[in-house]
């Protein structure tokens, strides 16, 4: 299926230089994608207790965040009934065991180590944004605005 329209992906990243990375794999994309960043775990847990957030086709969390962290994030997005069946992806500088299998527990659907090497990373964004939103069929509520049938 080919998917059309606008694909919507929630971002939780505190670090510029990793956001740029997915903004140059995004702007590579065949798929126009509407990013909405938060970069603290604060505002977007606000917005999804206040139902105030928009629907996105995929989320990706940062794990270590200052404050309150991606875990407690991607906690409260996928105990979200709206939002629970929305594909989440984890992106962490930590492979720590126990830390990947607590963002599974919590509904994580990926768990991806962050690269150093810049293009190396921008390579894996776009598998990751490629495999979400062009080769994955997502639940309704999670779709773009528009697609093919």
């Amino acid at each position: 299926m080919t998917k059309i329209g606008v694909a919507k992906l929630l971002v939780l990243e505190d670090n510029d230089e990793d956001f740029q990375a997915l903004e140059i794999a995004c702007e590579d994309s065949d798929r126009a994608i509407r990013v909405t960043r938060f970069n603290r775990a604060e505002p977007l847990i606000e917005q999804v207790g206040d139902a105030t957030i928009d629907y996105p086709s995929l989320a990706l969390f940062d794990l270590r965040m200052p404050g309150v962290g991606g875990m407690e994030a991607l906690e409260a997005f996928k105990s979200d009934a709206r939002l629970c069946t929305v594909p989440c992806v984890v992106l962490s500088t930590s492979t720590n065991p126990i830390e990947v299998a607590e963002c599974y527990r919590l509904g994580a659907n990926a768990f991806h180590e962050k690269l150093v090497e810049t293009p190396t990373m921008i390579a894996r964004l776009k598998t990751i944004l490629n495999y979400w939103l062009e080769e994955a069929d997502l639940a309704e509520p999670a779709r773009s605005e528009t697609h093919a049938e």
